[in-house]
């Protein structure tokens, strides 16, 4: 297979025209492939995202999104997002629920958000903390219903969507917390040392006050940036590989901490680690 190019496609069109090159031919805008002779047009340039060097196209985010029950498929969008002050691109998400009702409901918004970042992180393995919950009627659409992106972007940019980006940043952190002591049938208690240990470590790099056992990376500020550092750090302190992907499959210290169990055999090792790891941190492990 060759590697991905620009396609373009041969249409009457003046050749005054800045879309057209020095060969004559039309940039349709298109991204693609050819393989075996045949052209695969995958999707628009102008929907592909860079976050942190990794290619991603916006097409595929949305439609693993739309497949979640309860989203809107017809009012979801899917652009790159430049915060303030940052230098490189986030993702960010503008959605709206089926029946219209459930954006409401703040237990409803939740279940969402949580199904927003659980799939993105399972079928694509990034993270975002943009997500932007708007009514129907709030999406600037095009003559013939098309979402225009470009107007999204440039909304979210200047601030227009503060106040559904602190609801849902709030509603994601509030999902993800348990009560204090609460365990789950098939969890690890809230007593086990690796897993306290593994939420006094995080807390300390987000910096967070407290973070719990059952508590979402990705939904008390990480992102990947930060779990690239996690998954750095614990490999250096655990002297074992722990690829990035591993802190997206398990995003909370009680699943980090089952799968360094898993991962480490010597068991002497892994708790000689735990107990120094421990005496580094400037606080006690947050509550479950």
């Amino acid at each position: 297979m060759s590697n991905r190019r620009n396609c373009s496609h041969a249409i009457l069109v003046s050749t005054n025209s800045p879309r057209v090159g020095d060969t004559g031919w039309f940039d349709t805008g298109d991204a693609g492939f050819i393989a075996n002779g045949a052209l695969y047009v995958t999707g628009r340039i102008k929907d592909t995202l860079n976050v942190r060097g990794v290619t991603l196209f916006a097409h595929e985010l949305e439609n693993t999104l739309a497949r979640i029950p309860g989203i809107d498929p017809t009012r979801l969008a899917v652009t790159p997002f430049l915060p303030e002050g940052a230098t490189t691109e986030e993702i960010a998400v503008y959605f709206s629920s089926y029946p219209e009702a459930g954006l409401a409901d703040d237990a409803t918004l939740s279940g969402l958000i949580a199904a927003i970042h659980d799939s993105l992180r399972s079928a694509h393995a990034v993270a975002t903390h943009y997500l932007v919950p708007l009514s129907p009627t709030a999406f600037p659409l095009t003559p013939v219903g098309k979402i225009i992106k470009k107007e999204l972007r440039q909304r979210l940019e200047r601030g227009d969507y503060a106040s559904s980006l602190q609801r849902a940043h709030d509603l994601g952190k509030t999902q993800t917390r348990r009560a204090t002591g609460s365990v789950d049938d098939n969890s690890t208690p809230a007593t086990d040392p690796a897993a306290s240990c593994l939420a006094a470590f995080i807390a300390q790099l987000l910096e967070e006050p407290a973070v719990g056992a059952h508590d979402d990376f990705f939904l008390i500020g990480g992102d990947s940036v930060s779990a690239t550092r996690l998954a750095a750090e614990l490999s250096e302190w655990f002297f074992t590989d722990i690829p990035v992907a591993v802190i997206f499959q398990c995003p909370t210290p009680h699943a980090l901490a089952e799968h360094l169990r898993r991962q480490i055999t010597d068991s002497e090792l892994f708790e000689t680690v735990v107990a120094h790891l421990n005496q580094t941190l400037d606080g006690p492990a947050g509550s479950s």
